[in-house]
């Protein structure tokens, strides 16, 4: 099975501090979405989850469908102090 995962932490001044990849499509020698694609393409979901609510969104990078997850982080003290995004490529028979 071929398969990307992407997934990025912003902290409450959406400034991002942690980027990751996973890709069994580029180790099949397939392109990887870039990072920087999928942050900007899942900008609303991010605002949402710096807003303190969960938010599940689809995206379109290119010619590639993914499913994303952004989910609000607490601090110890109960405060918000981020978000955690985290995506998979779900492809276009999913979508359908």
């Amino acid at each position: 099975m071929i398969a990307t995962h992407l997934g990025f932490y912003n902290t409450s001044s959406s400034r991002t501090h942690v980027r990751f990849t996973f890709s069994t499509h580029a180790a099949a020698g397939g392109n990887v979405a870039p990072l920087s694609a999928f942050e900007a393409a899942s900008v609303r979901a991010v605002e949402r989850a710096l807003e303190g609510e969960e938010k599940a969104d689809t995206i379109r990078i290119d010619d590639r469908i993914f499913g994303v997850v952004s989910m609000p982080v607490y601090g110890e003290s109960g405060s918000l102090i981020g978000a955690l995004t985290v995506g998979a490529e779900i492809g276009v028979k999913v979508v359908q």
